[in-house]
């Protein structure tokens, strides 16, 4: 898929995405899914990284972060080397020394309107966690405030809320709280229930609310889906693309991926791999 479009913060020819985000041992998702992700969409792309995970069929065996520092001299070299940055998507943090390096590393890009997507990831799919509660601080004053988008599920727009002492079993209440910190817009995405239809909702500033439905697929849930969809939505938004366009777009996206996606032993994966040689 090739995408096109207009867009001041992009109009340096071949200026990539740059990808904060953790290393995921098994590929299926994380860091080795984004670059798949933004690379089919013809975009070059630049990497941050922000941890090393084990992780395998039985879920996280082990998490060690990045040291701060090195994160913010890869962070910062992405956006003086030319041609600079078109867009930036955040995945895992792991702690608060990361989160906090990689806020402030991002403040100048995020000055300039550079679209910024979060990936709010709380818990692996397995429930094992991914960031400290100091590390959700940061991420909550910090680096939600100067974002586009952010894309949680149902579970992390409630973690999230309830982090601050908001108890609700109410998505809106707790995208109406995102939203309230300064957060552009916020996509709960609906992955994770149940019937035969999976609704993501964009929530506004303005209050409005925008729906959007495709089939359930039947069986285990694939892994990274989060993930894939906030490095579609950098993307898309890179290039110009509206903010429901590039919503709409990236949904359709992963929604084909979720389509082919296959068993690859006890995982369900976006990207198996063609073997058919």
């Amino acid at each position: 898929m090739t995408i096109s479009g207009t867009n001041d913060h992009a109009g340096r020819k071949g200026a990539p995405i740059l990808i904060v985000s953790a290393m995921d041992s098994s590929g299926a998702a994380g860091m080795a899914l984004d670059v798949r992700v933004i690379e089919s969409l013809h975009f070059a792309v630049r990497c941050a990284l922000t941890a090393v995970t084990i992780q395998g069929d039985d879920g996280v065996v082990d998490v060690r972060p990045l040291p701060p520092a090195l994160i913010r001299l890869t962070i910062r070299t992405a956006f003086t080397d030319a041609p600079g940055i078109a867009g930036v998507k955040i995945g895992m943090l792991a702690d608060a020394a990361t989160a906090f390096a990689v806020a402030e590393s991002l403040e100048p890009i995020a000055r300039s309107k550079v679209p910024i997507v979060v990936d709010p990831v709380v818990r692996s799919t397995s429930g094992s966690p991914l960031i400290d509660d100091d590390g959700l601080d940061v991420l909550l004053h910090k680096l939600l405030p100067m974002c586009s988008l952010a894309t949680p599920n149902r579970e992390e727009a409630l973690a999230l809320a309830e982090r601050r002492g908001i108890i609700t079993d109410n998505e809106e209440d707790a995208a109406a709280f995102l939203l309230a910190l300064g957060v552009g817009a916020v996509l709960v995405t609906g992955g994770e229930g149940t019937g035969e239809a999976c609704t993501d909702t964009l929530y506004l500033p303005s209050g409005d609310t925008v729906a959007f439905q495709h089939p359930r697929v039947k069986g285990p849930v694939p892994r990274g889906t989060g993930c894939a969809l906030s490095s579609a939505f950098a993307a898309h938004a890179a290039v110009g693309f509206p903010l429901e366009k590039a919503v709409h777009t990236s949904i359709d996206m992963v929604a084909g991926l979720i389509e082919s996606s296959t068993m690859v032993g006890r995982q369900r994966l976006l990207f198996p791999g063609d073997r058919s040689d």
